[in-house]
């Protein structure tokens, strides 16, 4: 079926593995349905051609998937008096239990959620594209926003940047912004257990977060990821923030 697929597509194996950041010798054991200990490219190959697949790793959630996650989270929310997005933010952004617990305790501290595009902020340095590979532009976003007295702290959730080898789906991209100066980041939920994680550190040229997990239960999660994304020795003095109407917000 996928040999199938990408000739349908009129894709040579070469033209595939540039397009997926895959090899092509990858690509030939796939057709002939060699893929054992391969299962993240061979994810990465299926979603580029549109193809259904029975085994996805975390990093390449279905929708459905994502959705009894969020099932799961809205009984653990209930359980730990946490707050659950609105579905129009459950239904765009899929997540693993731990994520929506990181995402539903934030919004317990405070933050707030709502759509904005990474590159009306500055972030150039990627390209970043959905599922499908597809350039997403300036198209919005949903997100997650917080700010103190110094800064504004914004993440957005399960976004694919495009680096140089291949693209990468990354729990979050984090902008720290104050008035002169700002910092972007990467952040990884799942930290030390990612394999990926030198590879993508390398290719995108972007600090990698990597927050202790336990922290989620706690209500020192959202000075956690803050003491991650400004560290203490690099924090100027008071300096404005960026306006809040840069922002659609999403209803709660």
């Amino acid at each position: 079926m996928l040999r199938k697929r990408r000739l349908e597509l009129g894709l040579s194996r070469l033209q595939l593995a540039r397009k997926t950041g895959v090899p092509t010798r990858y690509i030939d054991d796939f057709e002939q349905g060699h893929c054992q200990g391969r299962e993240r490219e061979l994810a990465l190959v299926n979603a580029f051609l549109r193809l259904p697949t029975r085994e996805i790793p975390e990093r390449f959630l279905t929708t459905e998937e994502s959705r009894r996650s969020w099932v799961v989270a809205e009984e653990a929310c209930l359980a730990f008096e946490l707050p659950v997005p609105p579905l129009e933010f459950r239904e765009r952004v899929p997540c693993t239990l731990l994520q929506a617990l990181a995402w539903c305790r934030l919004l317990k501290d405070g933050a707030s959620l709502g759509e904005a595009s990474p590159v009306e902020f500055g972030f150039w340095s990627h390209g970043l594209v959905d599922q499908y590979h597809n350039p997403l532009g300036v198209h919005p976003l949903p997100l997650i926003t917080w700010d103190d007295s110094e800064w504004r702290y914004i993440l957005w959730p399960q976004l694919r940047a495009r680096g140089e080898r291949r693209t990468y789906r990354l729990d979050a991209l984090a902008l720290a912004a104050g008035w002169s100066q700002s910092r972007w980041a990467v952040m990884q939920l799942d930290g030390r257990q990612n394999r990926w994680d030198r590879a993508l550190r390398d290719n995108l040229k972007l600090p990698l977060l990597a927050p202790d997990p336990t922290e989620v239960h706690g209500p020192g999660w959202r000075k956690h990821l803050e003491s991650l994304l400004i560290p203490r020795e690099q924090q100027p003095g008071r300096s404005a923030l960026l306006p809040l109407a840069e922002f659609g917000f999403i209803g709660g």
